[in-house]
Order: C-alpha cells, then structure tokens, then sequence
C-alpha cells in the first residue's frame, strides 16, 4: 500500500514499541572481496616465514635430541678420562711414597687403596658439580634463560 503525502504517517505508540536486536553472524563481517595482489604478497610471505619457523622448531627438537645424547657421550668420556687418570695419579703418589719410605707390600697395598679412595671421593664430588654445572649452561642455552 502507498501512503499519499496527505495522509498522517503512522507511527507506533511508545508503550507499543518493540525492541528489536540484530543478531549479527561471522558473515557481517567477512569481506568477501577478492584480495589485492599486495595483501596476497603479504598472505605469501607469511606463510613462508610459518614454514621456516616450523623448520626450525624441528630442528631444534632434533637438536635438543642430539645434545641430550651428546651429554650423555660426553658425561660417559669424562668419568672414563676421570678414572683412567685417578688411577695414574694414585700409582704415581704411592711411587713417590715408596721412593720416599721402604714399606712392606701390604703396607703400599693399603696406603694405595686410601688414596684411591681419597681420590675417587674428590673425584665424585667434583665429577656431580660439573654434570651440574654442564646440564645448567645446557638448558640455559636451549631455553635462553
């Protein structure tokens, strides 16, 4: 129907008045527009820095990995160097004592074996402090912290 300009527009009352609310959906704000080539240049070189960062993040996963192994390579050569040489420096000390002072055998066996023993404490107490001490700047250094 058509309201000719003589006619009074009508208008609700105010106590009539309904309280519409629009629900809005995803789709009221999606442009839906093609994109310009410089927003597809942006979209390309996004993706291609996701890529390189994903590969360095497996990377690193193959990395920590590695340097997990490497420790363990590396605590494993120490403790042998450790041992083979707190074995040297043991002999070493008992020859000196024994040019030093005249010992009977059992004598040299037991002062060889305090100092083994001697040794190998150190040893141990200092071996624990490095393992410490390379696991530390390990993670600091994975973890930059």
């Amino acid at each position: 129907m058509f309201w000719s300009k003589s006619e009074p527009e009508l208008k609700p009352e105010p106590s009539k008045q309904t309280k519409q609310t629009k629900q809005y959906t995803i789709e009221d704000f999606v442009d839906h527009s093609e994109p310009t080539p410089e927003e597809m240049d942006r979209v390309d070189r996004l993706e291609r820095e996701i890529s390189d960062l994903r590969a360095q993040v497996g990377d690193l996963k193959v990395d920590f990995g590695g340097l997990k192994s490497s420790l363990a390579s590396t605590e494993a050569s120490l403790v042998a160097w450790f041992d083979e040489h707190i074995q040297q420096l043991a002999v070493l000390a008992a020859q000196k004592l024994e040019s030093e002072i005249f010992l009977s055998s059992l004598e040299k066996e037991q002062i060889q074996e305090k100092i083994e023993q001697a040794v190998e404490e150190k040893f141990q107490a200092e071996g624990k402090e490095l393992g410490r001490a390379i696991y530390s700047a390990v993670v600091k250094k994975i973890t930059g912290r």
